[in-house]
């Protein structure tokens, strides 16, 4: 199985340079056909058709080109499907060809990063725990490596070595990328256990913290341990989500974010017929992950967002109707139009109290019209009032409060339910928890 392992160039007068370039176009194609049969085992696993899984696998193992990360996938379908041996086999090889790149290419940040990720996900942690940190002293001011420590780290309960790595990179950040990367570290402290820890950072850090991003800082801080009201700072979520933008969808798939295919599973539920007949507002719509999942069902697909930069992503997609910058706390920003579905993915875990925009979502909605929602799932540990927020800054949601605030602001029971991981934070999973209702008419409400 093809692996990357950065050897020295061909011997000179092997091949000419058009047969190479030809060469390695066609293994980047080759491997990007495997990455996708990988991916569509990982779903057929999902789905329990285990037979077309193993036919898949059969197919990239037979073709051999798949990079050191694709290798990784491979190994834990085939540990699935009861195949110790060659998953052994494919282990061993990769693990050994990344150890030999990290012996060669010592001072190398690039080819030490890609190494240490892949030897983390084969469960060789020691080995990239080192590549990281000897990664973070080679790169100071990038955040890339630092990141992967904060889960690593913290699940051996080693606060104390997480600190003394990041805060030199801290040390070299400027601007977006230092707020950005105290951010994560507060957030990663909290996540597991160590809010002393977080608080004590935000102190030291505190002197370079601008009056106009303070705040900013504050909400970090009080989100450690769910104090402070629940009024997000919507000027600091506006920067943020702009400027994630550039990179949203590529990081949400690094965190395996399933919001949208939950969407789907819901519609598919639901046996909605792909007539395009349906005027569906995609609420929160983001870069448009969701329109993909909408489109087939939709005579008018509108998207709407409170970021500029997530609008403006959406827009390239080219496969919205109308796109509009909206608020969803604020009723007056939404659009002037009766819809007959309303979709809001990844988007609730924002708001604490979810009755006030149930309400606004009610009355632009035609009566028997659907409302499809995801959020993180508390499993009974939302507080008497049904949500907690996180050190995340996101809330999670009491099932039992969201079908009581569905019915609050005018919706039904739940007609279906789903649960199942929303996406991995910090490398552990986070519960979701996804719903259908539909309007109930004013005449019928009591």
């Amino acid at each position: 199985m093809t692996t990357p392992d950065n050897g020295p160039p061909p011997a000179a007068g092997v091949g000419s340079s058009a047969d190479m370039q030809a060469d390695i176009e066609a293994d980047r194609e080759a491997q990007q056909l495997n990455t996708e049969r990988i991916g569509q085992a990982f779903s057929a696993l999902e789905e329990g058709r285990r037979d077309a899984a193993r036919e898949l696998m059969e197919q990239v193992l037979d073709d051999g080109r798949v990079s050191a990360g694709g290798a990784a996938y491979v190994w834990a379908i085939l540990q699935e499907l009861g195949d110790a041996e060659r998953a052994k086999m494919i282990r061993d090889g990769t693990v050994g060809t990344l150890r030999k790149v990290i012996a060669d290419h010592p001072d190398n940040p690039i080819a030490l990063l890609d190494a240490a990720l892949v030897l983390v996900e084969f469960g060789e942690e020691e080995d990239g725990i080192a590549a990281l940190e000897r990664t973070a002293q080679l790169k100071r001011d990038d955040l890339r490596p630092v990141l992967p420590l904060i889960s690593l780290l913290l699940q051996r309960k080693d606060p104390e070595r997480l600190l003394q790595i990041w805060e030199p990179t801290l040390a070299a950040l400027a601007g977006d990328d230092f707020r950005a990367g105290v951010a994560a570290l507060m957030r990663g402290l909290g996540h597991f256990g160590y809010p002393d820890h977080a608080r004590q950072l935000a102190e030291r850090q505190r002197p370079r913290w601008s009056a106009a991003h303070v705040a900013m800082l504050d909400g970090l801080v009080a989100n450690l341990d769910d104090s402070g009201d629940d009024t997000q700072d919507l000027g600091s979520l506006i920067d943020e989500f702009d400027r994630f933008s550039a990179y949203y969808d590529e990081n949400l798939e690094a965190i395996g974010n399933r919001g949208p295919q939950l969407i789907g599973r819901m519609i598919e539920q639901l046996g909605w017929a792909p007539d395009a007949s349906r005027e569906i507002l995609d609420a929160g719509c983001g870069t448009g992950l969701c329109a993909p999942y909408l489109r087939p069902f939709a005579k008018l697909l509108h998207g709407c967002d409170l970021s500029v930069g997530m609008l403006e992503k959406s827009k390239a997609r080219n496969i919205f109707d109308l796109l509009t910058r909206t608020d969803l706390g604020n009723p007056a920003t939404y659009p002037q139009a009766s819809f007959t579905a309303v979709i809001c993915a990844d988007v609730l875990v924002y708001f604490g109290d979810l009755e006030p925009v149930l309400r606004n979502f009610a009355a632009i909605m035609r009566p028997g019209g659907w409302l499809i929602l995801t959020v993180e799932d508390a499993a009974g540990q939302g507080q008497a009032r049904g949500w907690e927020r996180r050190p995340s800054g996101r809330y999670r949601h009491d099932p039992h409060y969201v079908v009581q605030a569905l019915a609050s602001a005018g919706f039904s029971e739940p007609e279906c339910e789903i649960r199942d991981t929303l996406r991995y934070e910090f490398r552990t999973p986070v519960a979701g928890y996804c719903v259908a209702a539909h309007v109930v008419p004013a005449s019928s409400q009591h």
